[in-house]
Order: C-alpha cells, then structure tokens, then sequence
C-alpha cells in the first residue's frame, strides 16, 4: 500500500490533466420509471487533481446532447484552471444535469482508485487481506 500511494503522490505532481474526448451512451429501462430513456452525450473529459480541493476527478465538458450542440456552455478548462476553492462541486454539480433516471446523483468516479490511496483519504481506509474459501465447489473471496 505504501508503494501505491507513493506513485499517486508522483503521479498528483507530474500529471496536471488528461483531456480525451468521450461518447457516452446512457440507457435507463424498467426500475422506477415509467418510460424507457435513452441519451448520447459527446464531451470533452478532464482527469485531474484540483489542487484548491485537494480531489481527484472525472470531469466531462458535454458538448453535444443527442446530436445537438449546446449553445451555452461554462468555460470548464478556465473554471479548472482558476485555483478557485469549490470549482470541484461546482464541476460535479455541472456533470450530473445529464446523467438519466429518478435517482439523483453526482458521482461518477473513475479516478476513485486514486482518491482511495490518496493521503488524504487514506487514514479512512482499511485493508485487509482477502479470505478465500471454496463453497459448492467455487472458489470465492470475502
């Protein structure tokens, strides 16, 4: 644990962001609501650490909703690149107005792995080594 926590520190200091440009498809049937949804979303993604905030995030500057461009949209690379304290939430806040379904929600993490063995978060966590069994012939891991 020690070893992988040293490399996400190394990693916070050399890798400022990563952009890519992303399609994400999302498809909501059954469960609580009534209709069937479906959305295509084309952005820009940002992975970075937002120093002010001390957190690692996932972040999509959604350009186009369905096959339509949006006409105004935030300035995310500025907000990013402002040092502001809050710009995180306020990024998070901005990412979840596309996300479908009844089930309000503002995390999607893939950085979560980072946070996770990040110095912050770290004293939070426990580790502990995995149990492995075999019931009814399987093997399994608690």
């Amino acid at each position: 644990m020690n070893k992988a926590a040293e490399y996400v520190r190394e990693y916070r200091e050399q890798l400022t962001y990563v952009m890519a440009t992303e399609r994400y498809v999302q498809k909501v049937t059954g469960g609580l609501s009534q209709y069937d949804m479906d959305e295509t979303l084309a952005s820009d993604v940002y992975f970075v650490y937002v120093p002010a905030d001390k957190v690692w995030m996932a972040i999509r500057d959604v350009e186009i909703v369905d096959g339509k461009t949006l006409k105004q949209r935030e300035n995310v690379r500025a907000l990013l690149n402002s040092g502001q304290v809050g710009a995180a939430r306020a990024l998070k806040d901005k990412n979840s107005r596309y996300n479908l379904g009844t089930v309000v929600r503002n995390f999607n993490e893939p950085t979560l792995s980072l946070l996770v063995l990040d110095d912050m978060h770290r004293s939070k966590m426990t580790f502990v080594q995995q149990k492995k069994q075999r019931r009814q012939g399987r093997r399994v891991v608690r």
